[in-house]
């Protein structure tokens, strides 16, 4: 995909971080697994998107309340009842909020539908929003793409279009949450950002409505890699990381277990953010 006087100049800075900067079409290719030599950026220096559309809203969380405020995060584990691996991977993130004394308010099997979640996330009460479950994206329809809740509903990208104040960084640890839609036939900019809430996926929806922090999977992930990922991902953010050197940490950890799925998780946003907070 790329020519040689593009491959000379990545490799010439492999130590820095790569930002891949990409339209809905160019969303379809795996970045993460890009090789420059015989090197990875996404394991050098580090490898974040970011997604460029004309209905893409200003990000919409309060950096205010992370300076005065202890943390808030929303969990949602297991809505379905049927991932063990989603439910040891939100008792152990439970254990590690905790012990560094961040608020958590859990969302587990059948207490986590989809009003309860759209009603959590309107409070605009959460700096960080994690979900452990099913997640599935239909190429051909798109908008019924989304996370599996309780009995079964899916939350899609139209459910979040009227939200106000969002978390700063949503992590969907579900397969194929990070999934961008095909981009459709050329419309005028009002009818494409009314589409948002009809037509995209729950990545596309989630940022096009302001998310500034959004990490999925572009396949279907294992319950260990997933496990793994999350809970380095979060102790390095607790320890005032940046979150691009987070989710390097995360990749390099799932490489030392010889897991491909550390090409899997994709970062759409700043890898200069940094959760600032009490803890």
């Amino acid at each position: 995909l790329l020519p040689a006087s593009v491959r000379a100049g990545l490799e010439a800075m492999q130590s820095r971080p790569l930002v891949v900067v990409h339209d809905a079409e160019a969303s379809r290719v795996p970045w993460e697994v890009l090789c420059i030599g015989a090197s990875h950026p996404a394991l050098a220096g580090g490898l974040s998107r970011r997604y460029t559309s004309d209905a893409l809203s200003v990000a919409r969380w309060r950096d205010d309340r992370n300076l005065t405020d202890a943390l808030r995060v929303l969990l949602i584990v297991d809505p379905t009842q049927d991932l063990p691996g989603a439910a040891a991977e939100g008792a152990a993130l439970q254990q590690l909020f905790s012990r560094r004394n961040v608020a958590c308010d859990v969302l587990a099997g059948r207490d986590a539908t989809r009003a309860r979640i759209v009603a959590a996330l309107g409070s605009g009460a959460f700096d960080i929003l994690h979900f452990a479950g099913h997640a599935f994206f239909d190429a051909r329809r798109p908008e019924t793409s989304g996370l599996v809740c309780a009995g079964k509903e899916v939350l899609q990208a139209g459910h979040l279009g009227n939200l106000g104040t969002l978390p700063a960084l949503v992590f969907c640890n579900a397969c194929e949450a990070a999934r961008v839609r095909k981009p459709a036939a050329r419309k005028s900019y009002a009818r494409r950002a009314a589409a948002v809430r009809s037509m995209t996926g729950i990545a596309e929806g989630l940022l096009a409505s302001g998310v500034a922090n959004f990490i999925g999977t572009h396949w279907p992930v294992g319950d260990e890699s997933a496990y793994a990922f999350s809970n380095t991902l979060y102790e390095s953010l607790l320890r005032g990381t940046r979150l691009g050197d987070a989710v390097l940490a995360g990749r390099r950890g799932l490489q030392q277990i010889a897991s491909v799925d550390w090409a899997d998780y994709v970062h759409y946003g700043s890898p200069d953010f940094r959760l600032t907070s009490k803890v």
